[in-house]
């Protein structure tokens, strides 16, 4: 803790005890109404506390003010940890304020203590009183849960250790470069983005698209805490940081970097990233949001999850194996708010996945083949000829194969990681067809003696599938008409391709099948009058002679 004014002592203080309860009740006595004392984070913020009395989080500076004339005597008194040494974890910093500006005092680092502070005031004969709250992010976070479905998609299940947190949602971001935040162009302006980074003090953009000319200016916010009285704690929406307006040419063309100035000293957290466009009269506002950790630059917060409900201190986040490995999940951000802070923790994600391709060898595909076999993992799913896992320890060692191959030894070096096996495979396309003509959008199921191996669309007509050589069963319905066919790809060597065709009915459905019933029937009908009429031609013919 940094002081300005000389004189720090330590002394034994008293225990005081916080009772976060969600509503943001605090105990202790605050006569902040009739107190002549203002705090603030900046020389700039400082204000009465009768207006409400800042809540501080580690990192920020705390400024006083007295509103009387004549020389003050300070004291802050920081809370004592139960059963410890007074002389290690209490505090008290005295201080002298003869001035009419207002006065820094400290700035709260990682080595004070979190809780309930006393500032004590004592000018002349008369003494006031103002208690407030110092709080720090990073609540401990742990794993309780964590699974993986068939398309890929692993969830965890996260706890935040805090009884006084609200508000959590998280956040999931991969390895790949997440400190660009995408921001859209106004419609009434043009089409396009801004790609905004954070470089310390400064901010990067780099406009893409078609837009008229404009200005484009950013602002950072945050939430800040007050406290109202001993019961309540409000959040107010405060602006941090904000850069002058810069003008953009129509073409767009072209990065620019423009000073961030500082209003207040930046905290880490949650920040509403606002970007204001204005192009003659027409003035338009876009906001996302993002996270500073103090390393000089921002995460853009995407793939967010929130709770189920504002109490709840447990949130699940879910990320996909399909894309590439730069996006899976490497960190989870807790965000959450304490006494109307913005604060967070962060977490490296355990298990860690990776995964397993089977590709049909001489096909350059992936196997189509549902009925993947693996041993060695503690968690995994199969889908679409992948194996998804995750692994705590690696390398991790495990055995694939389907139920027409031997398995085969895999070590998986590393985490974030795709093997590919090549497996031995035929291709077998079946032919969707009706009166002829081929018939799309018939789902098609591909099945040995052990069940099911994969379905498929048939598109254009086509339903493809490679798989290892086998005995195989493949069939469809349509209209209420079933139709299958058995193959046979055991024998030669693999990489044979088989072609099946199930055929439906002669075309058409009910309705062409009513039509042609009609027409039959007509064709009988005027068979008959054609008859007749012969029949009554050669009777006259006999009777009257030729």
């Amino acid at each position: 803790m940094d002081a300005r004014k000389v004189l720090v002592v330590v002394v034994l203080a008293a225990l005081m005890l916080l009772q976060p309860v969600r509503g943001q009740q605090l105990t202790g006595s605050t006569s902040a109404i009739s107190t002549p004392i203002g705090l603030g984070f900046s020389k700039g913020t400082t204000a009465p506390v009768s207006e409400g009395v800042p809540v501080y989080v580690v990192g920020d500076q705390l400024w006083f003010d007295f509103y009387l004339p004549g020389t003050a005597s300070i004291s802050l008194t920081g809370p004592c940890a139960a059963g410890t040494s007074a002389t290690n974890n209490c505090t008290e910093s005295s201080f002298t304020d003869g001035n009419s500006t207002a006065l820094q005092l400290v700035t709260f680092s990682s080595a004070d203590p979190t809780g309930l502070w006393t500032l004590t005031v004592v000018s002349g004969e008369q003494s006031w009183s103002v208690q407030f709250l110092l709080v720090a992010g990073g609540a401990p976070t742990q794993l309780s849960g964590y699974g993986i479905n068939d398309d890929g998609v692993m969830s965890m299940t996260y706890t935040l250790s805090s009884d006084s947190a609200y508000d959590l949602s998280a956040c999931t971001a991969g390895n790949q470069s997440t400190s660009t935040a995408y921001v859209p162009i106004p419609s009434a302006i043009g089409e396009g983005t801004l790609l905004l980074t954070l470089n310390g003090s400064s901010v990067s953009a780099i406009p893409q698209g078609n837009a008229s000319d404009f200005d484009v200016s950013v602002g950072l916010s945050q939430a800040y805490g007050y406290q109202i009285d001993n019961q309540t704690v409000v959040s107010r929406e405060t602006q941090v940081a904000e850069t002058q307006p810069v003008a953009v040419s129509g073409g767009i063309a072209g990065a620019f970097t423009t000073a961030l100035d500082d209003l207040l000293p930046m905290r880490t957290g949650e920040y509403t990233l606002t970007v204001n466009f204005e192009a003659g009269q027409t003035v338009s506002v876009e906001d996302t949001d993002v996270l500073i950790t103090g390393t000089g630059s921002w995460v853009w917060l995407q793939n967010c999850s929130p709770v189920s409900g504002e109490l709840s201190n447990t949130v699940t986040v879910s990320g996909s194996l399909q894309e590439g490995s730069s996006v899976w999940p490497r960190y989870v951000y807790m965000l959450y708010e304490e006494y109307g802070v913005s604060l967070f923790s962060v977490v490296s994600v355990s298990p860690q996945p990776a995964t397993v391709t089977l590709e049909a060898a001489q096909w350059d595909h992936q196997l189509t083949d549902s009925q993947i076999y693996v041993s060695g993992a503690s968690g995994y799913s199969v889908g679409n000829g992948s194996v998804y896992i995750l692994g705590t320890g690696y390398p991790l060692n495990v055995s694939v194969g389907t139920s027409q191959t031997n398995l085969s030894q895999v070590e998986i070096q590393r985490p974030y990681s795709t093997l590919q096996v090549q497996v031995p495979a035929d291709m077998i396309a079946v032919d969707t067809v009706l009166g002829g003509t081929q018939l799309s959008g018939v789902v098609v199921s591909l099945t040995d003696a052990e069940g099911l191996v994969f379905a498929e669309n048939s598109t254009a007509g086509v339903a493809v599938f490679y798989v290892p050589q086998g005995n195989y069963t493949v069939a469809a319905s349509y209209d209420g008409m079933a139709q299958s066919r058995n193959l046979d790809t055991s024998a030669g060597s693999a990489g044979q391709s088989f072609q099946a065709t199930l055929q439906f009915g002669t075309g058409g459905g009910p309705l062409v099948l009513a039509l042609l019933a009609a027409l039959g029937t007509g064709v009988i009908a005027s068979g008959a009058v054609w008859t007749v009429v012969l029949r009554r031609r050669r009777h006259l013919q006999a009777k009257n002679g030729p």
